[in-house]
Formats: C-alpha cells, structure tokens, sequence
C-alpha cells in the first residue's frame, strides 16, 4: 500500500535558485534524545537557495560551509520558502526566522591549521578555519571543496608554512644522512707499530 501511495505521490518542482526550508536534524538535541519520535528531532532551516535537481525526486542545496551534513536532499525534505507567511510546520510548531545562509556571507579571515584524514578509497586534506566575527571555538575543520572562494587564504598559508617545512625536512636529511655517513675520522697511527727502516736517523 505505502509503495502504491509513494508511486502516485506529486511532489512539488523546484528550479535553481529557488529559496526552500529543509527539514534537518535539530543539532540542538543530544544522544539523551535517543528514543523519541524521529519526527520530534527535526526542524525547518532556511531560508536556502536551491542549486540544482538530481534526478526526480531530489535537490542538491546550497548549505553553509560549517554544516557537517550531505547536501543532497530528497523533495520530501523540502518546502517552499514564503516570506509573507508564517510557517505552517508541525514538527516543530515554531522556528526562528533565519537570514538567508549563503557560504559567501560567511567570510574565512584565517587558516590556522591543517590535517589529512583517511577514508576507505582516498585521503583528505582539511583545514582548520578561523570565521571572521566569530570566536575560536566555532572554528572549523573544512575540507579544500568547501573553501574554493578562500582559496587566496589557503595559499598565504601553505607560503608561511614552507620556510618550517623545509627546516624540518632539512632537519631530519642532515640527521639521517649523520647516521648513513661513511667514516672519514682516522685514528692516528701508533708510533711504535711504524717500521724502524723508515724512520730517518
């Protein structure tokens, strides 16, 4: 019965560009909430702006850089975006209205760090991300795709970590090449091993 209805079921169409709510975990809600109703663990974000459809059934959103979450989101996730008129949503009964979250209103000032990770397929590079009017400890970790209109800053950073690099490589060469080195200090000869016959009289 439910895949008959899922069949028949219309969706609503968005286009590229359109400014939708999408239904999130509530970051809020701790492992203490394990065992409530699903549905009670969600809320309406927004308003975000569409970026394209994949597939039929759902949008890839534009999300802040900071969200740790897939972008990809299925229709059923999403609804239209009115700005004159509140919002009718049952789980949860209210939200704040939210200002537009678009990845260029929040502005990278520094890199401070970087990290690799390891997945099953691949490694990758991270960056420890300074939020300009933010405190340190909503820096973020951020992989090189979620900071392509920061890239000037990653560069400036990579250049103020290559003079440090390379001492360091110089460092362990010079160390390791000290243990690899031939020996080039002779002991000098003992006098009395010297043969008589050479010796001037």
């Amino acid at each position: 019965m439910k895949k008959y209805v899922d069949q028949n079921r219309r969706f609503i169409e968005f286009n590229a560009g359109d400014l939708v709510m999408v239904k999130v975990p509530d970051p809020r809600l701790s492992k203490s909430s394990r065992g409530r109703d699903p549905r009670l663990m969600q809320k309406y974000v927004g308003p975000l702006p569409i970026m394209k459809r994949i597939g039929t059934v759902a949008y890839r959103i534009e999300l802040p850089p900071w969200w740790k979450i897939h972008n990809i989101f299925h229709v059923s996730q999403l609804k239209k975006y009115s700005a004159d008129r509140e919002d009718d949503a049952r789980n949860p009964p209210s939200r704040p209205q939210l200002e537009l979250m678009k990845t260029k209103e929040k502005v990278a000032e520094a890199i401070l760090n970087h990290r690799v990770t390891r997945t099953a397929k691949r490694e990758h590079t991270e960056y420890l991300v300074k939020w300009k009017g933010c405190s340190s400890e909503e820096n973020t970790w951020e992989r090189v795709t979620n900071l392509k209109a920061f890239l000037p800053l990653v560069e400036v950073y990579h250049a103020s970590q290559a003079p440090r690099t390379s001492l360091s490589q110089v460092g362990r060469m010079s160390r390791a090449a000290a243990h690899s080195a031939p020996l080039t200090h002779i002991r000098p000869l003992n006098r009395s091993t010297w043969p008589t016959n050479n010796l001037r009289r």
